[in-house]
């Protein structure tokens, strides 16, 4: 059994002549000799596969290995190939009490946690999260839960329902105004014109952070995620760009199996892997919200 989320990350990604597939929950059909006792019945795996020797990987840097292929975008297989083969050290098990449906989310948590962790969030920080897909609501509850005044900030005034049942300010891009008074600025766009609405938003010494989920090489430049911003604006307000990737997919499940990040109801449909082509089309749009593919 398989499981694997389709994000406008798969619509968009390019030059990658194998099997996409990145975000999957599934079961392990074989494990190699010598590395028994796994008996966990589902898991997650971590996208990135790293060599362990190289230079990043002795500091401490895996997720930036020098060497390192991307499961489903570089030099990897996904989920969408007939069986994926994963280093046991990627993977990650899914507790019994969360779904199938919050696990495919798993990634999207880990990214928002790591969000958190490498900006200093005090409890009177003005934070604007822009964006309205899965990884915005998720960044914005993440960092609510360091007591800071955070907002979303969407095109989509359906989500507002989405972000009130989880207590998160919720404003239309159209609505605010553009007045450089927030302390730090996230752009969960994988928009081009993110990074520059973030720098109208944020003030003179504030941080601005961009997601990325792109594997970072050369053979997988996603074009939505190209960042255009104004870097002399951006020099003479002192302004701090931090780019985030990745995040500890243990931790992210641990929160979503204590309940501390909300995950129901961001995924927007359910499809066979015969609909591939609808699953894809489903997620075309900018702040679109992933979908789920059963093999």
């Amino acid at each position: 059994m398989l499981r694997a989320l389709v994000s406008r990350t798969e619509t968009l990604a390019v030059e990658f002549g194998g099997v996409r597939g990145s975000c999957f929950v599934g079961v392990l059909e074989h494990v190699s000799e010598g590395r028994k006792g796994v008996e966990q019945p589902r898991f997650v795996a971590g996208v990135d596969v790293v060599c362990g020797a190289c230079d990043l990987c002795r500091r401490g840097l895996r997720q930036h290995c020098q060497n390192r292929a991307t499961i489903g975008q570089h030099g990897r297989d996904g989920a969408f190939a007939p069986t994926v083969r994963v280093p046991r050290m990627n993977l990650v098990p899914v507790p019994a009490a969360v779904s199938d449906e919050v696990a495919l989310l798993a990634h999207a948590a880990a990214l928002a946690l790591h969000a958190c962790a490498v900006v200093r969030i005090e409890g009177k920080t003005y934070v604007t999260v822009l964006g309205d897909s899965a990884e915005a609501i998720l960044t914005a509850q993440a960092m609510a839960r360091k007591n800071a005044s955070v907002r979303l900030i969407g095109q989509r005034a359906e989500r507002a329902v989405l972000c009130e049942r989880r207590g998160i300010k919720h404003r239309l891009l159209s609505e605010i105004g553009r007045r450089m008074d927030q302390d730090i600025v996230v752009d969960c766009t994988g928009d081009s014109s993110g990074a520059a609405v973030a720098l109208e938003l944020v003030r003179p010494r504030g941080t601005i952070v961009v997601r990325s989920d792109a594997p970072a090489v050369p053979s997988a430049v996603m074009p939505a995620q190209v960042v255009r911003l104004d870097l002399a604006r951006a020099a003479a307000n002192e302004v701090q760009l931090v780019g985030v990737r990745g995040g500890s997919l243990s931790e992210a499940m641990a929160c979503l199996e204590r309940g501390e990040l909300d995950a129901s109801g961001l995924i927007q449909g359910k499809f066979r892997l015969a609909e591939l082509a609808q699953a894809l089309g489903a997620t075309r749009e900018a702040g679109s919200l992933p979908v789920s593919i059963q093999m």
